[in-house]
């Protein structure tokens, strides 16, 4: 859960501050140009505009990478996050700090104090879901003004100390703000997970499986890979459910889709409940043969672990229908679901517990 609510905050930063990608490298060409900056030195004009412009544009490369891809890791995207929030902002402080001191920048004095405290409250939008980016962010913002009016140029303590001030009362919001969003964070995953969560066994449910399939089947169309679909029934389900009860269904459906969950633990694979005693295993990049082998240990442990039940012990077998196809664009997810399901009616016509593989060419 933790990493979903990791994903999520990040995917909404990178959301809100992306059109901020190039803010500071036009704020800087308008005071520049306002300034008479462009003609009086061109060269630290054009060397501070580069900067700028090559870490909006490095940014906004990962993040269009990372969409169409997903070949960036996550943590790297992550660096590029704060890399590209933290470093224009600590360059525009600097060069608000230079207005303090070097006749050269003197000009944009107001220009640039203007523009911190904009920026300090649009960063305080933008980065709050995470209080560690607002305080790096914040402090690189407010800390070079700081050190450079209290050490190097006395006469504009009162706007260093404004901007401290200012940046504090932002980091304290920013500190409420983010408490706030991760609670909304939590709900919202917690919400996904009960409208995705087979409640009786806590697998996929049936939304979540064709979602999940379609998406696992785009994928695989790009990356040329094979993608296999398990179609897994319970037998002679209806007699348990007559001679036992619902109860005792219900207990062997959950220690079922305990069994199949044990056998497929990658984080790629995805287990889900498609009917009452029906399940389906999605499971890409693996060959077919090894697919089969898992069907087989699946199959093999649900007829070794009987369940107990009101001091009942119940057999339990299955039948496994195994498709395996590479995906292609002209097909669809009904292929390979009706090769599974035809494999898996084939296995329930020859005597059961047994598993019926195809490998679709």
């Amino acid at each position: 859960m933790e990493k979903k609510n990791n994903q999520l905050v990040f995917q909404d930063i990178e959301n809100r501050s992306r059109n901020g990608a190039f803010i500071y490298g036009a704020a800087w060409f308008l005071i520049s140009f306002g300034t008479g900056f462009i003609d009086t030195a061109p060269v630290v004009f054009y060397s501070i505009l580069s900067g700028f412009v090559i870490l909006g544009a490095g940014r906004l490369l990962i993040t269009q990478l990372r969409a169409k891809t997903k070949l960036i890791p996550f943590k790297f995207w992550v660096a590029s996050i704060y890399i590209s929030a933290v470093v224009p902002a600590l360059m525009t402080s600097i060069l608000f700090s230079l207005s303090f001191v070097n006749p050269l920048f003197e000009p944009m004095f107001n220009y640039l104090l203007m523009t911190l405290f904009a920026i300090i409250s649009g960063g305080l939008v933008n980065f709050s879901p995470r209080s560690d980016l607002s305080y790096t962010y914040l402090t690189a913002l407010v800390t070079p003004p700081f050190i450079t009016s209290a050490f190097f140029s006395t006469s504009h303590y009162l706007e260093g100390a404004m901007l401290v001030t200012y940046g504090l009362f932002m980091m304290a919001l920013s500190r409420r703000l983010g408490q706030e969003y991760e609670q909304r964070v939590r709900q919202q995953i917690e919400l996904e997970r009960i409208n995705n969560q087979d409640s009786l066994t806590g697998v996929s449910n049936r939304r979540a499986f064709d979602y999940r399939f379609a998406q696992e089947w785009k994928t695989q169309v790009q990356a040329k890979a094979p993608l296999s679909l398990l179609v897994i029934d319970i037998d002679f389900f209806k007699n348990i459910n007559d001679t036992f009860g619902h109860a005792a269904g219900d207990e062997v459906i959950k220690q079922t889709a305990n069994e199949i969950a044990c056998v497929f633990k990658r984080q790629s694979d995805d287990v889900a409940r498609i009917g009452g005693e029906e399940f389906a295993v999605i499971v890409p990049n693996t060959a077919h043969y090894l697919v089969v082998q898992l069907a087989e240990k699946i199959r093999r442990k649900v007829e070794k672990a009987p369940i107990e039940f009101d001091d009942e012990h119940l057999s339990v077998e299955v039948s496994i229908g195994v498709a395996t196809c590479i995906p292609k664009e002209e097909t669809t997810t009904e292929l390979l679901f009706k090769h599974a399901d035809s494999c898996l009616y084939k296995a329930k016509n020859t005597g059961r517990n047994r598993v019926i593989a195809e490998e679709i060419v």
